[in-house]
């Protein structure tokens, strides 16, 4: 069994789905899936914590993501094969990565959340995407956003995810793993909403 304690999913509206001996699937009430690996199955430097995260990219698109990652954003990348898929793993600091898999899909407007990265050469890295056309929606205190990836040879559109990108001197690098604000006040109030709604139809509260 992968997760000892798996009853503690029981009665709520998460649902749990063992992929084998040392992995399984978890389903959040708002349609998210984490994937939990037993510890040390796959590399990782902390006894707990998130080494991936994993997005459906069209067919055809992988060489020019890794194109993208390694020119603009100046970040090791690579192609490899997983079950006969094509998949990009971006390197996003020590045994960390976005993984971009292709796989056929109707859309892929899937995700309405952001990811957040850190990068040295801050002023270098918002010069190379504005020439490449990026559409900056926030440009201030070292931190910007954008969603559009080009391939910087062929100037095609790959995919759209929002990267909220920062610079190291960004006063929220590095600082000590805590929540910024409670989870009952915005941005996560939404959120905290939803839950208590859930839990309290569970008989849960």
């Amino acid at each position: 069994m992968m997760l000892k304690d798996k009853k503690k999913f029981k009665n709520t509206p998460y649902r749990y789905k063992e992929l084998n001996k040392k992995s399984a699937l978890i389903t959040s009430p708002f349609g998210s899936n984490f994937r939990l690996h037993q510890a040390g199955s796959i590399p990782f430097n902390k006894p707990i914590g998130m080494p991936y995260v994993e997005f459906m990219i069209p067919p055809g698109k992988a060489k020019g993501i890794v194109n993208f990652y390694k020119k603009v954003m100046d970040t090791p990348a690579r192609l490899r094969k997983t079950g006969g898929q094509t998949l990009v793993e971006v390197v996003m600091g020590p045994y960390q990565h976005c993984r971009f898999l292709e796989k056929e899909f109707d859309s892929y407007d899937l995700f309405s959340f952001h990811i957040s990265i850190y990068v040295t050469h801050y002023d270098d890295t918002c010069a190379r995407l504005s020439d490449l056309g990026a559409e900056f929606s926030t440009l201030r205190d070292h931190l910007v956003f954008w969603d559009k990836m080009v391939d910087p040879d062929s100037g095609e559109h790959l995919f759209t995810l929002t990267h909220e990108t920062r610079s190291i001197y960004h006063p929220d690098f590095m600082p000590p793993y805590t929540n910024r604000w409670p989870m009952d006040h915005d941005p996560f109030a939404h959120q905290a909403y939803a839950a208590n709604y859930l839990m309290k139809n569970l008989g849960r509260t």
